[in-house]
């Protein structure tokens, strides 16, 4: 294994095992020696990591970016002694330790226990030294893969007093996670039930327990609500899952826009509403990441490039810098598909793949030659099929089609047979994939189907089309985001389901949202909050969505799977 609460106070200790950074008195000095301060940080790295290793300053570096005027002091477990131990973060291959029967119990497996087991005594005794010389400081602690055992390991030895003082405790991909909705045959979770209030991150809702099995408590019931335990679907550790080591998602936490950039908002929350409110004010909680799903934006350009198209390709080159650099500043990957028609030499190639190489792009792009085409409408039902089924979608990522074209299409497609049905189903299953048809104004309400069926929009083009692409993206960028927690939800009929979906809007408020709970495209409910509550009563197998209105006009949707399925016996 790799390496809110609401009480007001004058003074703010936050508690995450950190070792860099700015803080009021030396990084790493013991609890005697550094100043009381607002904040004090302290985190518990992972297996084998050194000291001052990639976790720790990356969270350390994002809280104190968002508490401007409040004092920050850092500690990182084991960079001292106290009650003469030094978490040591023991260096082990943590596959081999699970997949042997008797490593666990053997050399291995004791060397684990006890450096986990120094670690608490660390812990212990730096928090109780530091709370009775800075009465006033309150706690938050964290900590990463071994680490985060370390403090969950931690918390129910501390005082009461001290774990009172708490504001936020997120762990990151815990070997001994607990989610007992994930357990049974129909898990509580898979029917968006009974969360544990700790549950973070896209963990599966068949997941129980971490690869250590469960430590149950999981926290201290008078703090469980401060924890946030985030684990990735991805990561083995949390996750137990051996088969996940190929892809393992364990050392991800700490990327761009990752899990840990999202705790540092929760826990910037959770400091503000302990501090005075003038203090408070200036402490940053917002969202930074833009209208990107949980794993970023992807954006695939679908150009026709029949003999008309000579200008609008030439626009689209002129700005393929700016609106590449775009969506890559956004955590994004932009493609290109070239696509013609049914008799032409080709209907429909990737020319780009997803990537993040804008100057990839816009080679691409200038390559480009407008030709041939014959009837006015053209393969774009082709296009898109081939577009949507040849691309590495992210799973999690906002994704969007934007089709630049001076004409219609054939519905179905003479090249395949392709409906727009089929299309706007497809788009749906892909996490989905919304289309945005950058049009002439007497082709909207040609395309006004497509778009409305994706929950995508027609952008108009007067004849200036780099300002027309530019608005395209500008509109994918800040358009709702809607996810579901899960990529399935699964349960028996008769069993109410509830679904909520993560959502917002950057710079307008969500006013709707409507759900059809079999895609059939009739709408099943309408709430103004992200979530509803539905009974099948058949077995069902298919696809549930939702869509999410803005003031502003903005449209967010997404699709997740939903099986249905008798019980057993």
């Amino acid at each position: 294994m790799e390496g809110g609460v609401h009480e007001s106070r004058d003074c703010l200790l936050v508690v995450f095992a950190l070792l860099v950074g700015v803080a009021v008195g030396p990084v790493g000095a013991t609890h005697d020696e550094a100043p009381c301060a607002h904040v004090t940080l302290l985190f518990a790295r992972g297996s084998g990591q050194p000291l001052d290793f990639r976790e720790a300053p990356r969270f350390f570096e994002k809280v104190t970016a968002r508490l401007d005027g409040v004092s920050v002091n850092a500690y990182e477990l084991g960079t001292e002694a106290h009650d003469g131990a030094a978490y040591p973060a023991v260096d082990l291959d943590f596959k081999n330790l699970v997949e042997a029967d008797a490593s666990w119990t053997g050399f291995l497996g004791g060397q684990y226990r006890a450096s986990v087991a120094e670690g608490v005594t660390e812990l212990s005794a730096y928090l109780s030294g530091r709370a009775a010389e800075c009465p006033d400081e309150v706690l938050v602690i964290g900590g990463y893969s071994q680490g985060a055992q370390v403090v969950g390991d931690a918390l129910p030895g501390l005082d009461i007093g001290i774990r009172s003082r708490v504001a936020f405790v997120p762990l990151f991909g815990d070997p001994k996670l607990y989610l007992p909705e994930g357990g049974g045959v129909f898990p509580p979770a898979c029917g968006g039930k009974d969360f544990s209030p700790w549950r973070r991150g896209n963990v599966s809702c068949f997941t129980d327990n971490g690869i250590l099995e469960a430590r149950n408590p999981y926290v201290p019931s008078d703090i469980e609500n401060r924890v946030g335990s985030w684990c990735d679907r991805n990561d083995p550790i949390c996750n137990n899952s051996l088969a996940d080591f190929a892809v393992s998602a364990h050392s991800l936490y700490a990327d761009d826009g990752a899990e840990m950039d999202e705790a540092a908002r929760e826990v910037a929350a959770a400091i503000a509403a302990r501090l005075p409110a003038d203090q408070a004010e200036s402490i940053d909680t917002s969202i930074f990441v833009l209208a990107a799903g949980a794993e970023g934006i992807d954006v695939a350009f679908v150009i026709d490039t029949t003999g008309s198209m000579s200008g609008e390709i030439g626009a689209a080159v002129s700005v393929a810098d700016q609106v590449g650099t775009a969506v890559v500043d956004i955590k994004g990957r932009v493609a290109l598909t070239e696509y013609r028609d049914a008799f032409d030499a080709f209907v429909a190639e990737v020319r780009t793949p997803l990537t993040t190489d804008v100057g990839l792009f816009r080679t691409s792009l200038e390559a480009l030659n407008a030709s041939g085409g014959g009837d006015s409408p053209e393969a774009l039902l082709t296009a898109l099929m081939t577009t949507f089924d040849s691309l590495a979608w992210t799973p999690g990522a906002t994704k969007a089609a934007v089709v630049l074209t001076d004409a219609g299409y054939h519905d179905p497609d003479v090249a395949n047979g392709w409906t727009l049905a089929d299309v706007v189903a497809r788009s749906l299953e892909i996490d989905p994939v919304n289309v945005y048809p950058v049009v002439p104004d007497s082709l909207v309400a040609t395309y006004a189907p497509l778009a409305e069926g994706t929950a995508g929009q027609v952008i108009v083009n007067t004849g200036e089309t780099a300002l027309a692409l530019t608005q395209a993206f500008e509109t994918v960028a800040s358009r709702p985001v809607v996810v579901f927690p899960f990529d399935e939800y699964f349960a028996a009929p008769g069993d109410d389901v509830v679904f909520e979906v993560f959502a917002y809007d950057i710079d307008s408020e969500i006013e709707l949202f409507e759900w059809d709970f079999d895609a059939d495209g009739v709408v099943d409910a309408l709430t103004t909050e992200p979530s509803a509550t539905y009974v099948y009563d058949e077995p069902f197998s298919g696809l549930v969505e939702v869509r999410a209105y803005s003031a502003d006009g903005g449209i967010g949707r997404s699709g997740v799977n939903r099986s249905l399925r008798h019980r057993s016996g």
